[in-house]
């Protein structure tokens, strides 16, 4: 009986020493494949950073140089979105808050209003493509200030301008910015399509 129960702990303790040699052989791949995940994002960072310097060099030099208003909007909507498009680029690839899970915010007042005139601008021509009407209302007068994330804001914003764009075949998407009476603003983006 001691025989055999001497086997059995033998046997278990092989049964463990093979598992904890296959962990550890799994968390050393782990370790190997997140390595080489942030030394291609590095590299990837890098390669998205240089042409987008270019495409803010160029067209700011487009926008001081041109004499035509039309040129001059068109080249100023290229350089806003390229910036925007740059910030993007450095939340996306600082790995090290990513995988702490510190994303970190930075917050800065904004003028409301130029940064939805300029979203809903950015998104004027697929727009226009579709034939869809594209408004932005806010209440008048005063600027509208608030303290957030302007990076982040702009992401969000994108995102559901293109998302009510893209699912509207008919009609129209409508931008409406209501203040609350705490001097929040509510920002609504109301479509014709099928969401």
């Amino acid at each position: 009986l001691f025989a055999l129960l001497a086997y059995m702990i033998s046997q278990l303790s092989g049964d463990q020493r093979q598992l904890i040699s296959q962990l550890r052989a799994s968390r050393a791949k782990a370790l190997e494949a997140n390595q080489m995940k942030s030394n291609f994002l590095a590299s990837v960072s890098h390669e998205l950073r240089t042409p987008l310097n270019s495409i803010l060099g160029f067209s700011e030099l487009i926008r001081e140089l041109s004499m035509d208003p039309t040129v001059y909007k068109y080249a100023d909507l290229i350089n806003r979105s390229g910036k925007h498009l740059h910030s993007l680029v450095s939340t996306v690839l600082d790995l090290a808050k990513i995988e702490a899970g510190r994303m970190e915010v930075q917050l800065e007042d904004i003028d409301m209003r130029d940064l939805l005139s300029a979203i809903v601008e950015v998104h004027q021509v697929s727009a226009d493509k579709k034939k869809l009407a594209l408004s932005l209302t806010l209440p008048p007068g005063k600027r509208i200030t608030a303290h957030s994330d302007r990076t982040k804001l702009v992401q969000v914003l994108n995102n559901v301008l293109h998302n009510a764009i893209k699912f509207t075949h008919t009609g129209g998407i409508f931008v409406t910015g209501t203040l609350q009476s705490d001097n929040s603003l509510l920002i609504s983006v109301i479509d014709t399509g099928i969401g």
